[in-house]
């Protein structure tokens, strides 16, 4: 619905988490919760990188999976096993449409498996009822906007949107899209758990970030102002120092020099220290 009432929506997928599953392919067996399961045209706009097979291709069944390549390796012990079939998992036996690279690991979301929805025949009539009901949070909505397109350009297309497809019994009450650069500072609007993917990287707030960053900022201007007021009150206690230098030929510049010097050491020994701590 989402690309034909917005023309500037290039494409549209869902991605979603259901709680853990058992994965199985012969002896090797174990509990996974890395996991997500979306609509194929999710890898069209994921910039994931696949090693082998598509996940875009057309399979038999009603769901397929793409596995990274440790997973696979754990299952099946290598990874050219695309068009194989795992014995068990959260929809019974499926078939393996590709292998993707592990994640980054500062990436807010991590799957070592996708499942890739064909059609909605892998889930009971329940389920399928509450899927397709504007009411129901089952999946996280995506989309790709057409190359030069301003979001402010859709905000006139949603209360016809809104008005079309839902009525006064539906609760949902609006909707807006955030932009992915923004998601980390700028996800207040931004559900987490539930149904919503795994979070390898929580969501923050800018505003918190910001106040924090202030701070510390006044922390480190306090204490270099306690620097300065002791350093000043040491080279008061040195002026006899000082005199005797002077009076056996030593420079200004050399003066300048070892007060720079001693500083130096000072503050390179605070900071091995703080990094212990």
């Amino acid at each position: 619905a989402l690309k034909e009432e917005f023309p500037f929506i290039e494409e549209a997928a869902h991605i979603t988490y259901t709680g853990s599953q058992v994965l199985a392919k012969g002896d090797n067996r174990f509990a996974d919760r890395e996991w997500s399961m979306a609509t194929s045209d999710f890898f069209k706009i994921w910039d994931i990188p696949i090693i082998q097979g598509d996940p875009l291709t057309q399979f038999k069944g009603s769901v397929g999976v793409v596995l990274t390549e440790d997973l696979a390796k754990r299952l099946f012990g290598r990874i050219d096993v695309v068009g194989e079939v795992l014995d068990q998992s959260r929809f019974g036996t499926v078939e393996v449409l590709a292998i993707m690279k592990e994640l980054p690991k500062n990436s807010t979301y991590r799957f070592n498996n996708i499942y890739v929805l064909n059609t909605l025949d892998g889930f009971n009539e329940g389920w399928q009822r509450y899927i397709k009901s504007w009411d129901g949070r089952f999946a996280q909505t995506w989309v790709l906007f057409k190359e030069g397109t301003d979001p402010s350009d859709l905000a006139g297309l949603k209360d016809a949107f809104l008005d079309k497809y839902l009525d006064n019994e539906n609760t949902i009450v609006g909707f807006d899209f955030q932009n992915v650069k923004e998601m980390h500072l700028g996800s207040e609007g931004l559900e987490a758990g539930g149904m919503n993917p795994r979070l390898s990287v929580p969501y923050s707030n800018g505003e918190f970030i910001s106040m924090v960053f202030g701070l510390g900022f006044l922390v480190i201007f306090i204490a270099a102002l306690n620097y300065v007021n002791l350093s000043s009150v040491q080279a008061l206690k040195r002026t006899l120092e000082a005199s005797m230098r002077k009076i056996n030929g030593a420079k200004n510049s050399n003066l300048v020099f070892q007060l720079f010097y001693e500083t130096l050491l000072t503050v390179l020994n605070a900071y091995a220290i703080s990094w212990l701590l």
